[in-house]
């Protein structure tokens, strides 16, 4: 690995220990509040989450029984079509 490239991703990755560290050695109640704070996001996040996924489901199954309601329509319009075939 290069010089340029060890520096690069030293600078690129340097935050996270500094931002550790200031963590660790804050206060208690801001240590618990920046706790809460990251609690809350991945809550709101896995909601988002949640919500986009049933979103999906409910599509999929839309699309499911508009395929499903396609065939039966076609199928009895080839029925229909057949029965005046014979009947001529």
């Amino acid at each position: 690995m290069s010089s340029r490239v060890a520096i690069e991703e030293g600078a690129r990755i340097a935050p996270v220990g500094f931002g550790w560290a200031t963590i660790m050695n804050a206060d208690p109640a801001t240590q618990v509040g920046l706790g809460a704070g990251i609690l809350t996001c991945l809550y709101m996040l896995g909601q988002l989450w949640w919500i986009w996924r049933r979103a999906r489901i409910e599509d999929e199954k839309l699309k499911m029984l508009k395929r499903e309601h396609l065939a039966e329509l076609a199928a009895k319009r080839d029925t229909g079509s057949s029965q005046s075939v014979g009947e001529s």
